[in-house]
């Protein structure tokens, strides 16, 4: 807690220096654990006299809401009580009580947990104690080069032990055992240290020929572990070779749920490690007592968290305690927080443990993830208390339309969003790196989707609601023919669009399809006129357009025609121009002929007596027949 100094002018007279006095100093409690004595008291103000507060070193507030609260120095050569009884006649203090020191609730009675087991406190393992030790039905499968079975911190913690090199017993190796008891060292047994996990069996896999490892005894070591039950892997082992049967067999414990640990590499390179570097392994860096980077620390993108890993103290074998160094001591720590987790949340998948730990980790070095630390060292007591109470950000997402078939947006890092219509569930996607992409089926217009996002503490964001845009474009509207009589444009369209005519940019009218069908009033158009149409829906999504020529249905007038005899051989006369000019008689068509540019035709014919009847008509190019002029042969 920050404090910051004040005092309080009616009380200075009687605060020199102080005395110490045993919290626990009646004599009919000698059982009790010993714990400091208080040198101070804890001093309730009453609101009038925080006015009376000038700097000082003598008292300290608590800061923010409890302001009124201040703590004292006991002064030397006085008793705590009869200092107490002083303070409480000072008409500025409402009540004041002895600043007790408080024990966790449990502590641990091994020798060298506390003088040489640094990591503990570092990563808060004896706060996690008091939720939770561990559990016998959660197995870590430790990988490595063989563990001292009769080893009084592991002999009961060891579900089974396996030798993977052929024509080689299964040993007791000092860098297994040292590695097993960091994870499940038995913890008050009054004897060396305490693992992280300590009631967390082990399942022990040597993989090791002396000093080295075949990656087909590591494989089958995997497949063993997982095959045996483990629920952890932790392979404090590696290599910058990288191996296909390597990779399938962690992706096979991934997949099978097992959560995977390894150590990211001794080398102080930021090169690719393996099995560290694989995808689904969480891959654990080294940190001192400081919480810095320790100097052989691998580092890089592929580093997901960090954990202290220089100068570790755990078992060794024939029941011997000592120290070792590496991202292989920094492993293991991770494997037993996992596994307490999994202890206290049974139901956690792989991937929820890690993203509880990448997210309740200590932030070191540059802001987020980064390649010395990840995501930070990992704190055991906020992972197991959950205190991520946060609920993610709302989903972002871009428009959603009548032809999305995937939501692209942020949230919360590694947070799973879900989409639903009512209830059903269109699609779910994790935000890696904070970003989703969820595939969903086209939905239709109007429908109302209801996105969310849920970390890995199963916090719920607010639900962001979404209506589904008609970003869809009418269909070209189908347009009955037009004619230079038609008053009205008639035809089908999508159901409410709105219709409009143009005849180039003017336009001439416009419509609702209700029903799909349409009728635009309009003037009476010259024929060969274009009309556009096209068709505009609700969400304003313009269609494409039907171009109409306005058909000719106007009938030619009947042409003049000049006086006919019985010795014209030419009839000749006025017309509309470009029209086709019939002449007959009765029955007997006479002669054709056409309408010149100056709207004169002639047309020849046979003589005709006179009296006879002589009529002509024309026929325009839309096929429209005039009626017929007829004249008496002279």
């Amino acid at each position: 807690m920050k404090k910051t100094f004040i005092a309080l002018l009616s009380l200075l007279a009687i605060m020199p220096t102080f005395l110490g006095v045993n919290i626990y100093a009646e004599e009919n409690r000698p059982n009790l654990p010993e714990i400091p004595e208080t040198d101070q008291v804890i001093v309730t103000l009453e609101e009038d006299a925080v006015n009376k507060l000038a700097e000082s070193e003598t008292l300290a507030t608590t800061g923010g809401e409890a302001d009124q609260l201040v703590t004292i120095e006991v002064p030397e050569n006085e008793s705590i009580d009869a200092f107490i009884e002083d303070l409480e006649k000072q008409k500025d203090v409402k009540s004041v009580e002895p600043d007790f020191f408080v024990k966790l609730d449990y502590v641990a009675d091994d020798p060298d947990l506390i003088d040489f087991q640094y990591h503990h406190k570092s990563i808060g393992t004896a706060r996690a104690w008091d939720i939770t030790l561990g559990s016998p039905e959660v197995i870590v499968a430790i990988i490595d080069d063989g563990i001292d079975l009769n080893h009084i911190d592991l002999k009961n913690q060891i579900v089974s032990h396996h030798n993977m090199v052929e024509g080689k017993t299964f040993t007791k190796g000092e860098h297994g055992t040292h590695v097993a008891g960091i994870i499940a060292g038995v913890v008050n047994n009054k004897a060396g240290g305490a693992g992280v996990a300590p009631k967390t069996k082990i399942m022990a896999i040597d993989v090791f020929d002396r000093d080295y490892a075949l990656i087909s005894d590591i494989v089958e070591g995997i497949y063993k572990a997982v095959d045996g039950g483990a629920d952890v892997i932790n392979m404090s082992l590696g290599s910058y070779a990288p191996s296909t049967a390597l990779e399938t067999a962690v992706q096979y414990a991934y997949n099978k749920g097992v959560v995977v640990v390894a150590a990211a590499g001794n080398d102080a390179l930021s090169d690719s490690h393996y099995p560290s570097s694989y995808k689904n392994v969480i891959s654990v860096a080294s940190t001192t007592s400081e919480d810095k980077q320790s100097d052989f620390s691998n580092y890089g993108p592929t580093v997901d968290l960090a954990a202290p890993g220089t100068d570790i103290f755990s078992t060794l074998p024939n029941n011997a305690y000592g120290w070792m160094s590496g991202t292989s001591m920094a492993s293991p720590v991770i494997a037993g927080v996992a596994a307490l987790l999994k202890a206290k949340e049974p139901l956690l998948t792989n991937k929820e443990i890690a993203n509880r730990l990448f997210l309740t980790a200590k932030d070191l070095g540059v802001a987020g993830k980064d390649v010395k630390y990840g995501y930070g060292r990992v704190n055991t007591f906020n992972a197991l208390k959950n205190i991520d109470n946060t609920v993610p950000v709302v989903p972002t997402a871009g428009t959603i339309t009548n032809s999305t078939t995937s939501i692209i947006g942020k949230t919360e890092l590694n947070a799973r969003v879900f989409a639903y219509a009512g209830k059903t569930k269109l699609g779910e996607a994790v935000a890696k790196n904070g970003k989703y992409t969820m595939k969903i089926a086209k939905q239709k217009t109007g429908t109302r989707i209801s996105l969310y996002a849920i970390d890995a503490a199963k916090n719920k964001s607010v639900v962001k609601m979404l209506t589904v845009l008609d970003k869809t474009a009418p269909g070209v509207p189908s347009v009955n023919s037009v004619s230079n009589k038609s008053t009205t444009v008639t035809g089908k369209a999508e159901s409410n669009a709105k219709v409009y005519a143009y005849t180039g940019k003017t336009k001439i009218g416009e419509a609702t399809a209700k029903s799909g069908a349409f009728s635009i009033k309009i003037a009476k158009q010259k024929a060969g006129t274009t009309i556009s149409v096209y068709a505009v829906d609700t969400a304003k999504n313009r269609g494409g357009t039907k171009n109409v020529k306005v058909a000719d249905k106007i009938a030619p007038s009947a042409p003049s025609v000049n006086t006919i005899t019985s010795k014209t051989t030419t009839v000749s006369g006025k017309g509309e121009k470009g029209a086709v000019i019939t002449v007959y008689n009765g029955s007997n068509k006479l002669g054709l002929g056409t309408v010149s540019s100056t709207g004169s035709f002639s047309v020849k014919i046979s003589v005709q007596k006179k009296g006879k009847l002589v009529s002509v008509y024309a026929t325009d190019k839309a096929g429209n027949k005039s009626s017929s002029k007829t004249v008496v042969v002279k």
